[in-house]
């Protein structure tokens, strides 16, 4: 069971600001922190960067404060007695969020929900916990990532959110630089290296899914579909070279067309066979492409 005593996020303190409770409180505190904060931790004073997370145990010492010239956190007070809370592996010890942003949204939620009444309130709150310590627990054994090394992993996490969030923009590998004011060879070497892909193959992967989206539950054309995913590909210079099975045609720059998906999706996905959806998603583009095709002849 769970019971929240108090939940807030956004809280700010100047920099004065010292919490120091020696005997610690008779239940669990969960801290995020939005700044840079000192923490002592087995009796010795180390500062941790922003967007950490620290869970104190009850009755355990309790003592942190601003590093800077103020200090912020999102932060609550609960009871639990549910072992999702208490086999987090890291406890009084601040620890880095990959995901700092996703755990501040579900303290908020958390604060709403139990702010207000509501009839399903305690089943929501339990989830939203479920949710919360999920995360806590994953980003705990992963402190030795990539994330903890590079000082720009949220900025590239937030923008590889807004490239999948809204794919259809024309994103190109200048504007993504200027937006986190690095230079474009930095960007693409940092991003290969966080997320295993370049900034403009994620780009395209992401333009691809909303595609098979449309496809499969809109009333969309495909030619209509193709262009505002093949478009802005092409006009960043991203299309890697064609695989050796791919579709003996060329990209036609100036009309993107059915084909042309076609061959933007097998240079994606590579082997189109690695699934049965793949293939039926495949058959179903190319079905499409010869009825209309068909029924619309391309004009000189």
């Amino acid at each position: 069971m769970n019971h929240i005593r108090y939940v807030e996020y956004n809280a700010r303190h100047d920099g004065s600001f010292v919490f120091d409770v020696p005997d610690g409180h008779d239940c669990w505190l969960l801290l995020i922190t939005h700044t840079p904060a000192f923490f002592r931790v087995d009796g010795s004073l180390r500062e941790y960067p922003a967007k950490s997370a620290v869970l104190f145990t009850p009755r355990s010492p309790i003592y942190y404060c601003a590093s800077g010239s103020r200090y912020e956190n999102d932060w609550m007070r609960f009871d639990s007695d549910e072992d999702f809370v208490s086999s987090l592996p890291v406890q009084g010890v601040p620890f880095p969020l990959p995901d700092a942003e996703y755990c501040h949204n579900l303290i908020q939620l958390l604060t709403w929900k139990n702010s207000f009444p509501g009839r399903n309130n305690e089943r929501v709150v339990e989830q939203l916990l479920q949710l919360l310590f999920s995360e806590l627990q994953e980003a705990s054994q992963s402190s030795a990532d990539s994330f903890s090394q590079s000082p720009h992993y949220h900025d590239l996490m937030n923008l590889r959110k807004a490239v999948y969030n809204s794919p259809q923009l024309p994103w190109n590998v200048s504007g993504m630089a200027q937006q986190l004011h690095l230079s474009e060879g930095y960007l693409q070497v940092i991003y290969k290296n966080t997320f295993g892909i370049s900034c403009m193959e994620d780009c395209i992967k992401a333009r691809i899914r909303m595609a098979e989206d449309q496809l499969q539950y809109t009333t969309k054309t495909i030619a209509s579909i193709s262009a505002a995913t093949i478009t802005w590909s092409i006009s960043a210079g991203s299309l890697n070279a064609v695989p050796e099975k791919a579709p003996a045609r060329s990209v036609r720059k100036g009309n993107p067309g059915l084909h042309d998906f076609c061959l933007l999706y097998h240079n994606i996905h590579g082997n189109l066979c690695q699934s049965g959806s793949q293939i039926l998603l495949f058959r179903q583009i190319q079905n499409r492409i010869t009825v209309r095709s068909e029924m619309s002849p391309a004009k000189a």
